[in-house]
């Protein structure tokens, strides 16, 4: 997120996929933690299914672009069931792919 920042104004929104009841939590301080580094950040929680979850907050006149963190090859789910792939037929714009650290 901050590298698309550098390149110039931008506003994002973290959506969080998923039901379980710490999601709403984890959800605030990824934000805030976000938002002292000087991003412009929303949070939006969204449905369990990952493309779901896009799928029903996409709305082309507000995004530009999707923005998908995954755990490395090998390690993710979501890339064995081409969760960018179904992202980017979902919306119909490329979907960059970033790893996020794992713990």
């Amino acid at each position: 997120m901050e590298a698309r920042a550098a390149r110039g104004p931008a506003e994002f929104t973290l959506l969080l996929p998923g039901a379980d009841p710490d999601a709403p939590l984890r959800l605030l301080r990824a934000v805030e933690q976000l938002r002292s580094r000087g991003l412009d950040v929303a949070g939006q929680l969204g449905e369990a299914d990952p493309v779901d979850a896009v799928a029903a907050a996409w709305d082309p006149r507000e995004y530009d672009e999707v923005v998908l963190s995954t755990l490395p090859l090998g390690r993710s789910r979501w890339l064995a069931l081409d969760v960018p792939g179904r992202i980017e037929r979902a919306t119909g714009v490329a979907v960059e792919r970033v790893v996020g650290a794992t713990e």
